[in-house]
């Protein structure tokens, strides 16, 4: 009996088992073909998810996953299965082969069996044979790291067409700058062009461009770009007054579609050897350039420095130079601007301002600057050099404005720094012997110090400029719109007015080492791997939301704060 029973029990679970099965419309295609991939999963009523990650590493989804069900009743025994389909087109040829995808039913993981595709490239040329294809032009396909290299992607179509979407490449290895870019935009008529070719007249337009600029050494493929569009089948019962112009074209009558990807493209990208120590990123070819602002200086009054670099190539890539100014200044990094002539072979500049306030008079410079980069059509690295200039600083004629009016009513000394303001007031003075003993002691004051007054009032405000800079950190922190550009700018700002720091312009490792002496081994750990993710950010094409940083920031802000 219970041998009858055990047989029973795995007859009825063998008949029930859930069973998991590929389905491929074809192994074998073409580079222009595309394949329906379907699995396929027996006597289940859950709905199944199924990992194709390693499948898109090879090809990309036209569309899917589309889920249908069966239901059956074989002699009064229900089943039921699902499947999950994709339509799927090759990013390049080759033989792909898969050990098994893995299916998830429930809480249980079914692995499919192997399963083999073969692409092959098309006999004729695309160009040659096609109504409508894409079409990928690059300007160089062997490079230096940092050096620009432009991709042009350019629809062509003799029939009248409807592009229904299009599948933009990504660039995971470069930093990109978009030039042409039809994202959000509508495609006019008047935009398509007339080309001959081949025999064949041809609109064609400038669907994408783009300048990418490899941040490491190695041979790439670039991903290839995916249009799926809409083209009329020609009906000869039906007839029309005007010319067939793809861009007027009502689609009234039969349509097909069509799946176009970009040829594959392969770009070698070589190292820079023996790169100068002062190397700061910039690739191609440029021109150097410096101005002040004014040919009058004074104590006192800002005035700002500007270097300029113009020229093409990397402009995004370039860091900012580390000038040694004298120690008579106050320092303050301005802005950093960046334009792109595109008109003009897409020469531009990159610009960096100074702002510098003088504490003393006397006779400074500004020190000659020396620029290395590598010029990508000597093939060989380049030195820029800028003489220093000279300038007078001259006492400032206002020094005096310090001093407020004394009258028989009272004396009031304002301050004011971002809205705070501290308000020194002396009481109305009634006696008037009291008031000539206290006029007579300020002007002996001044007589045997005449800045005497003003170093009290600097120290004022540099220790109110202290106690507010954590505050004024970490508020600017919260606003900042790239926290992974601005971040150093804020942390150097508020280590220079807690003068741990005496100068600005700090890169990551120094400001790592001074603050090794302030924060304990977890913190500087996370600030180190912080500044990792936000070199990433700013240097590679990588899109992620670092706001998520911002906590662990505000929290090495207040350890630094108490440290010190």
């Amino acid at each position: 009996m219970v041998k009858r029973i055990f047989i029973f029990g795995l007859f009825f679970s063998f008949l029930f088992s859930q069973e998991v099965k590929v389905v491929l419309s074809q192994n074998k295609i073409s580079t222009s073909q595309s394949l329906t991939l379907s699995i396929e999963i027996k006597n289940t009523e859950d709905n199944p998810e199924v990992d194709i990650s390693e499948v898109l590493s090879n090809f990309s989804i036209v569309s899917g996953p589309s889920l249908s069900s069966e239901y059956r009743f074989i002699n009064g025994i229900k089943s039921s299965s699902r499947k999950l389909s994709w339509i799927l087109i090759p990013l390049r040829e080759g033989v792909f082969t898969y050990e098994n995808l893995n299916v998830k039913i429930g809480s249980k993981i079914i692995k499919t069996d192997k399963f083999q595709i073969e692409v092959t490239k098309d006999n004729l040329s695309q160009e040659n044979s096609e109504e409508i294809f894409l079409k990928i032009d690059v300007s160089s396909k062997e490079i230096f790291v940092g050096e620009k290299a432009t991709l042009t992607y350019t629809f062509f179509t003799r029939v009248p067409v409807k592009i229904l979407s299009t599948e933009f490449p990504e660039f995971k290895e470069f930093w990109v700058e978009k030039i042409v870019d039809p994202t959000g935009k509508e495609i006019l008529p008047e935009q398509w062009k007339d080309v001959d070719q081949n025999g064949y007249s041809y609109k064609y337009l400038k669907l994408y461009e783009v300048d990418i600029f490899p941040m490491s050494a190695g041979t790439f493929e670039l991903q290839s770009m995916i249009i799926k569009a809409q083209t009329k089948n020609d009906d000869p019962n039906f007839k029309r007054l005007f010319w067939e112009d793809p861009f007027f074209d009502t689609f009234s009558q039969r349509t097909r579609a069509n799946i176009l990807v970009s040829n594959p493209v392969k770009i070698k990208v070589k190292n820079l050897e023996d790169s100068p120590k002062n190397f700061s990123g910039a690739v191609g070819e440029f021109s150097l350039q410096s101005y002040l602002s004014s040919d009058k200086f004074e104590v006192g009054v800002p005035f700002s420095f500007t270097l300029q670099m113009k020229g093409s190539g990397n402009f995004y890539n370039i860091s900012r130079p580390n000038i040694v100014f004298s120690s008579d200044f106050d320092i303050f990094e301005g802005q950093t601007s960046i334009k792109y002539d595109i008109s003009r072979n897409k020469e531009g500049f990159i610009q960096w301002e100074y702002n510098l306030i003088p504490r003393k008079e006397g006779q400074f410079e500004i020190p000659s600057i020396e620029f290395d980069y590598f010029n990508t059509n000597t093939e060989k690295w380049t030195k820029l050099k800028l003489d220093k200039k000279l300038f007078s600083v001259k006492k400032s004629y206002n020094d005096q404005r310090i001093l407020r009016s004394i009258n028989d009513s009272s004396m009031i000394l304002t301050l004011s720094q971002q809205g705070s303001e501290l308000e020194i007031k002396d009481q109305v003075v009634s006696n008037l012997s009291i008031f000539i003993i206290l006029l007579s002691l300020i002007i002996l004051f001044l007589i045997y110090s005449a800045n005497g007054l003003k170093t009290i009032l600097i120290k004022n405000f540099r220790f109110i400029e202290k106690r507010t800079s954590l505050a004024r950190a970490l508020v600017e922190l919260n606003n900042s719109k790239f926290i992974e550009k601005d971040f150093s700018k804020i942390l150097c700002e508020y280590l220079y007015k807690k003068n741990i720091i005496d100068r600005k312009n700090l890169d990551s490792r120094e400001l790592l080492d001074i603050l090794s002496e302030y924060l304990d081994d977890k913190h500087l750990l996370a600030l180190s791997q912080i500044f990792k993710k936000f070199d990433e950010a700013k240097f590679g094409n990588i899109e992620e939301n670092h706001e998520k940083f911002l906590d662990k920031l505000i929290q090495i802000f207040k350890v630094i704060e108490k440290s010190t």
